[in-house]
């Protein structure tokens, strides 16, 4: 049996009422799809990008930390290469100041004496010689007092030789922080 269509107006009422529902409503929603669909696209894209320039960053860091650390052991090799010349430098004005002093200790010494033995025994340097008159070591002595270079001179030992001179041994204390 075919069913009779009593109101035919109303059926085509309703068709147009869906017709227009589906051209109003489809595509205001094809676009929602497209756009979605769209902003789903760029974020998978983000996220992408966030990742590449993630993994750029972790290098980047890595290679400065690398960077850095060549750096501060550079800086601390340079340190060290500056104690070490001020270490150097130090010394060689010890040795300089040294020199001075026992240059200025052979200019004074008379022309009848002589020494037999330097030591140093830290804080002191120790002198052993001959002169030939007692008049010339009192001098002398009175000489090394007066130096400005030496903080304390004193007579260890004074003995008078059979042969009419004297054998001597002195105790210097140089003057100065570097003793």
């Amino acid at each position: 049996m075919t069913p009779v269509n009593f109101m035919p107006w109303r059926q085509q009422q309703r068709r147009q009422a869906v017709r227009a529902a589906f051209i109003w409503l489809l595509p205001p929603l094809l676009l929602l799809v497209m756009l979605l669909l769209v902003a789903a696209i760029q974020d998978r894209q983000q996220q992408q990008m966030n990742r590449v320039w993630h993994r750029q960053y972790q290098l980047a860091t890595a290679e400065w930390q690398a960077r850095l650390r060549q750096i501060v052991q550079r800086q601390a090799r340079l340190v060290a290469l500056q104690a070490r010349w001020r270490q150097m430098v130090s010394a060689q004005d010890a040795s300089r100041e040294w020199f001075r002093r026992l240059d200025m200790l052979a200019d004074s010494l008379p022309d009848d004496g002589w020494l037999t033995q330097i030591s140093w025994q830290p804080p002191r340097l120790f002198l052993r010689g001959i002169i030939v008159s007692e008049r010339s070591f009192d001098a002398w002595l009175t000489a090394l007092t007066q130096a400005p270079t030496w903080a304390q001179v004193s007579v260890v030992q004074r003995q008078r030789e059979t042969d009419g001179g004297m054998a001597f041994t002195l105790a210097l204390t140089p003057a100065g922080d570097d003793e």
